[in-house]
């Protein structure tokens, strides 16, 4: 689960803007709501949209720096309500920044001791996504470089949301893969199957049937990779696995 978010974040990153609360907002769909108030017919409505398909391939959303993470995690479920950088930061166990790894998180805090801004580690090397404001939308820098907004002073890992962050377990280490996995008769089994299972949401019995080819095709539809249902390098590596094939 934690690769998908990263992989949410990484897909927002120079396409997203920062407004004051913004959770995901569509630039394309407020366009066209506008548009349908005020074209002629509905015929005319799909001209302009056919006509704005072709002009903005890749819609725009709008976030800030919180609404960028928390839209993602009240669309999976994993959180129950809407949440401000401060309370994200309550989700966490706290860590100094010389503990700072994969997918923890990363904040400032202001003379009030108030939590006001979050960023996301998405890599081994420590770089971070934040939306980080007005004049940048959703940017990806090194921790070292601190944020538009200030240096972080305050670190967090959310066990509470990823389990997978508690890496004394062996379970959660990261799974390497040496063998193309697919749906064969008969069915491929393993520890390798129950990894891509658990990297793609779904039930991890070890065996590679007809609902685990299902869920890796839209995990390739939804990183931009080639829709066969296999999981080779390229689908493996993107959903976070090593491979060693």
């Amino acid at each position: 689960m934690l690769q998908l978010f990263i992989n949410y974040l990484l897909s927002m990153v120079g396409e997203s803007l920062y407004v004051w609360s913004g959770q995901g907002e569509s630039l394309k769909t407020m366009f066209m709501n506008w548009v349908r108030k005020v074209e002629t017919s509905d015929a005319n409505v799909k001209r302009v949209q056919s006509l704005l398909d072709k002009k903005m391939k890749d819609d725009i959303f709008a976030f800030d720096c919180s609404g960028l993470g928390v839209n993602w995690l009240l669309q999976k479920k994993l959180i129950k309500v809407d949440m401000t950088a401060n309370s994200m930061y309550n989700l966490c166990t706290p860590v100094t920044k010389s503990q700072l790894k994969r997918g923890d998180w990363v904040f400032i805090r202001n003379a009030n001791g108030i939590k006001t801004h979050i960023g996301y580690i998405v890599d081994d090397n420590l770089n971070v996504v934040e939306c980080a404001g007005r004049d940048y939308g959703t940017i990806r820098r090194p921790l070292s470089q601190g944020s538009p907004n200030g240096a972080w002073t305050d670190f967090g890992r959310p066990e509470s949301i990823f389990p997978e962050l508690k890496s004394v377990k062996e379970e959660n280490k990261v799974a390497e893969i040496s063998r193309v996995l697919k749906l064969t008769d008969p069915r491929m089994k393993g520890d390798d199957v129950k990894a891509l299972q658990r990297a793609v949401e779904t039930t991890d019995d070890g065996v590679f049937g007809p609902n685990t080819e299902t869920k890796v095709k839209e995990a390739q539809k939804r990183l931009g990779l080639n829709v066969d249902g296999k999981a080779g390098k390229d689908t493996t590596t993107a959903l976070g696995l090593v491979w060693r094939g």
